[in-house]
């Protein structure tokens, strides 16, 4: 096959695995309305049923792209006897990278917010996440913490990613997969944040290899959004105005995201010569 014949035929499987992965969403929403209007119940009304919903989309997409990209990772694993703690080490800082790159994300798109005047495109993004934090039940937070880092990370930087590589540079293969995932968002705001963290968590799984690094940094970014961030950006609230807050949280995030990013690459390298 020509190059560009491979190539064309690595962006089909990766857009197919986007389309896949939205597809597995409706089809299961679909079914799970009907079985609940046997029942006259509107599902949507409730939050806990909404929860089981994210659940099962989640275990059974999990489910499906693991054993998809089981099939296509070749690489081959090598122990030694300080295994565990050789693994382990990068963690620490793969931790505090997801919160800066998160600060980072959330300081920019909060500051833009309280900077612009209202419109569409920020009413959208609003109500996407005000949608999600309406619901306090645990399953959504197990959902969001947990199960949606690595469904994404199996889809995006798993099957996505080196499908991409088959064909591209890994530079290239890292901005198609961050795109998709810019685009599987769904809103401006929201899929141009995740294209940058898309980024650099393709970035950390080229350099690394391997998938439960990327997974661990999307669970820190995660629970930093969630948790963290709105935490920190409360307790800053009774001394600084609400731009002052975003702009502290964004500079701070880019300054420790180079401090922690240049941390993983040196781990990573005592790793590949240890």
């Amino acid at each position: 096959m020509s190059d560009s014949g491979r190539k064309i035929k690595a962006l089909l499987i990766c857009i197919g695995s986007l389309a896949a992965l939205i597809m597995l969403q409706i089809c299961l929403l679909y079914v799970y309305s009907m079985l609940w209007a046997v029942f006259g119940v509107d599902f949507r009304k409730n939050a806990d049923l909404v929860a089981v919903y994210y659940m099962i989309y989640s275990v059974c997409g999990i489910i499906i792209f693991v054993l998809i990209y089981r099939r296509i990772d070749k690489q081959e694993i090598v122990y030694r006897p300080d295994y565990f703690l050789y693994k382990v080490k990068p963690l620490p800082d793969l931790f505090f990278a997801g919160v800066a790159l998160q600060a980072l994300a959330y300081g920019v798109v909060n500051l833009m917010y309280v900077l612009i005047p209202p419109n569409p495109v920020f009413d959208s993004y609003k109500e996407t996440i005000s949608n999600l934090n309406g619901s306090t039940t645990a399953l959504i937070y197990f959902y969001t913490l947990l199960l949606a880092p690595i469904l994404e990370e199996y889809v995006f930087r798993g099957l996505i990613l080196e499908t991409a590589k088959s064909a591209f540079s890994p530079l290239a293969a890292n901005m198609i997969q961050a795109l998709l995932f810019g685009l599987f968002h769904g809103n401006i705001i929201q899929g141009i944040y995740a294209f940058i963290i898309g980024i650099v968590i393709g970035f950390i799984k080229n350099k690394t290899g391997r998938m439960i690094y990327v997974i661990f940094l999307h669970i820190a970014i995660n629970l930093s959004g969630v948790v963290m961030l709105p935490v920190i950006a409360y307790l800053l609230s009774g001394v600084f105005s609400l731009p002052a807050i975003y702009l502290i949280i964004t500079l701070g995030g880019a300054m420790l995201l180079v401090v922690f990013l240049k941390r993983i690459c040196y781990d990573i390298t005592i790793q590949h010569h240890g």
